[in-house]
């Protein structure tokens, strides 16, 4: 009796278990779609959006038919039975309606919806990546982000008390020692009342703030560093426009064009390069923009003319011959949302993701700033391009790339606050593209001793150029003509030896000659210059002529320590001096009236930042701050309310200023 008991219970609960299970295709024979599974009997989903309404010849139409319409419609993930196309939740809640015990074969057993777990926008996290790390961290990062835009709106109305509206028109040296000044405090506030809130504030951070609070890289002085937005269909490709957008924004950010004209190809970066297991990728697979950006610094960029955007598998040259971006490009992975903005005030946009909700759909241009709403279903993750910011309103703007019809003709406004994980700041949440011009041709070749002209006589017609040798000996007196070279001057095939560079030049991966050109012999024996040490202590204060390298003015050898290139300066990998050269700065004075409000910008010190004289008056040194024995400035720095007596002392007329 016992047994009979026991069995009769395990009997009861598979057949709890059975009724819970969802009734898919196989159970009940329904039609099969590739790439969906049916659910029977599902009318609605909880969280899902409507795309289409169902039609009137419903009856006509096949579930195969229907999936053809759905996988052309841009978000389109499942579609009902009647023809209506669905955008449903990535964990959808499917239960069946049962108003009925219907078993077998029967015609309202196959009413219901299909469901592809297809990416909705073309966005694949890493594996093993949870998204609520990625929230989480973004909560932090805008914590810190609104601290330190609360304490530029303190600094700023501090100086408007003082007459001062304009922060840009200020002296360097008097924000630069208010910013220093107000850092400190704050960190001495957060220290005595052991908080963390103080840590997120930096100079840099409330420096940007002060001077850059707004930002939009499609008006920079009268210029658009931002290209026209584009459609990515219903394809799930919109990590390759948003990699594409931001390199199309960094050329146009170098040049300083005013009207963004590139348009490079996101049909070749995706279909030719993109994830998937198949041959080619497809639609449905996604990608991550780590990857994206990778193939960009690897292998440049072709134009749109070469491989035209059809939103389908194809990796088929269009248009021939193949043109790539000029120059090279490289990535920047960035964790600080400050160095963030700063690359986009610098190179035009950096790209994030985000997660996508329902209500994101019904954003128009008239909405404010986007933020979930805290109850829609999550659909899905997007990436996009983040082309400016607003400080005042705490919003980012971005460009989409669902076409012009979209938001507010493409582009939306995203909360600091919105809770979806955009900007994050966690690693490999925000990439930046910056660009860098082909190397520039070199300076002119030694040309053949002056000799008089032969009488003129009929001569065979000119034949072309010898074509380079296969191989050759480099060395520093090889000579080849560059002009001659039959790809044009200057140019070689990156695949062969470098034979039609001339000395010791090599051929980039971008078809230039590059490197250092033979020395030219002078006309006349200019009085020669000292070379440059082969060690230096690179340093703010360490000076050198860059007018008299023998390289040529501003030239530097790139396996060198930079010791041709004045101050910070370094050398590119192109031989060129780059960076910020050395701030000229008038000398301290020999005596001064030392007191609290006493102001000098120590950073700009002749012998170093911070560093004095130990035998002269402390004049080097801000405040009441002395010279030590080591040469070195110390004691306590102007205080807060140092701060605002010095602000006042500069609206008495005691302008006195580095």
């Amino acid at each position: 009796m016992a047994g009979a008991l026991v069995f009769s219970a395990w009997i009861s609960v598979l057949l709890l278990l059975a009724a819970d299970a969802p009734q898919t295709f196989a159970a009940i024979d329904c039609p099969v779609v590739p790439g969906y599974t049916f659910y029977p009997r599902v009318q609605e989903v909880p969280g899902s959006l409507n795309l289409s309404s169902p039609t009137s010849n419903a009856s006509s139409m096949t579930p195969a038919s229907i999936a053809a319409a759905c996988d052309q419609t841009q978000f389109c993930n499942g579609f009902h039975t009647s023809g209506s196309l669905k955008l449903l939740p990535m964990a959808p809640v499917l239960s069946p309606v049962m108003n009925g015990t219907s078993t077998g074969n029967n015609e309202s057993s196959c009413v219901g919806i299909y469901y592809s777990n297809r990416t909705l926008s073309g966005l694949s996290l890493p594996d093993g990546l949870s998204f609520e790390t990625v929230r989480q961290t973004g909560e932090q990062k805008v914590q810190g982000m609104m601290a330190t835009i609360a304490v530029a709106e303190t600094v700023a109305s501090m100086f408007k008390d003082q007459g001062v509206d304009d922060l840009t028109k200020l002296p360097e040296s008097i924000l630069l020692q208010a910013v220093a000044s107000t850092v400190a405090a704050i960190s001495r506030e957060g220290n005595s009342s052991n908080s963390n809130s103080s840590d997120s504030i930096t100079s840099d951070g409330l420096l940007s703030a002060l001077l850059y609070p707004v930002w939009d890289s499609r008006s920079v002085n009268g210029s658009n560093y931002i290209s026209p937005v584009k459609d990515q269909g219903g394809c799930g490709s919109c990590v390759a426009f948003a990699v594409t957008g931001a390199a199309e924004a960094a050329v146009a950010a170098a040049r300083k064009t005013t009207v963004n004209s590139n348009d490079y190809s996101e049909q070749w970066l995706f279909f030719c390069n993109g994830m998937s297991s198949a041959a080619f990728p497809n639609c449905d697979s996604g990608w991550f923009a780590t990857a994206a950006a990778k193939v960009v610094v690897t292998k440049n960029i072709p134009y749109e003319l070469n491989y035209p955007y059809t939103g389908s598998r194809g990796c088929a040259l269009g248009s021939p011959p193949e043109r790539r971006a000029e120059g090279g490009f490289k990535d920047t992975a960035y964790t600080d949302i400050t160095q963030a903005k700063q690359h986009i005030r610098m190179y035009g946009a950096v790209t994030s993701y985000f997660a996508v909700y329902g209500d994101f759909f019904r954003w128009r241009a008239s909405s404010p700033p986007y933020a979930w709403d805290g109850i829609s279903a999550l659909a899905g993750y997007h990436q996009v391009l983040v082309v400016g910011y607003n400080d005042i309103g705490s919003y980012w703007i971005v460009k989409n790339s669902w076409g012009t019809r979209w938001g507010d003709n493409g582009f939306i406004r995203i909360s600091y606050s919105a809770n979806v994980g955009f900007m994050s700041g966690y690693v490999g949440s925000i990439i930046g593209l910056r660009w860098e011009a082909a190397p520039p041709p070199p300076w002119p070749l030694p040309s053949p001793p002056l000799v008089s002209p032969p009488p003129p006589s009929p001569s065979p017609p000119s034949s072309p150029p010898p074509p380079p040798p296969p191989t050759c000996q480099k060395s520093a007196s090889y000579y080849w003509n560059e002009a001659t070279n039959p790809l044009g001057p200057n140019r070689c095939n990156p695949a062969g030896r470098g034979c039609e560079c001339d000395g010791l030049r090599t051929c980039s991966s971008y078809g230039w000659c590059q490197g250092i050109s033979r020395p030219s012999p002078p006309l006349r024996s200019p009085p020669p210059s000292p070379p440059p040490p082969a060690a230096c202590q690179k340093s703010a204060s360490y000076y050198w002529n860059e007018a008299t390298n023998p390289l040529g003015p501003n030239r530097c050898n790139p396996a060198g320590r930079g010791c041709e290139c004045d101050g910070l300066r370094t050398c590119s990998s192109y031989g060129w001096c780059q960076g910020i050269s050395r701030p000229t700065s008038p000398p301290p004075p020999a005596a001064c009236q030392k007191s609290a409000s006493y102001y000098w910008n120590e950073a700009k010190n002749p012998l170093g930042p911070n560093r004095c004289n130990p035998a002269g008056r402390g004049c080097e040194c801000d405040g009441l701050r002395t010279c030590s024995q080591y040469g070195w400035c110390q004691g306590t720095a102007r205080t807060r309310r140092a701060l605002r007596s010095f602000l006042s002392n500069l609206s008495n007329g005691n302008r006195r200023v580095n």
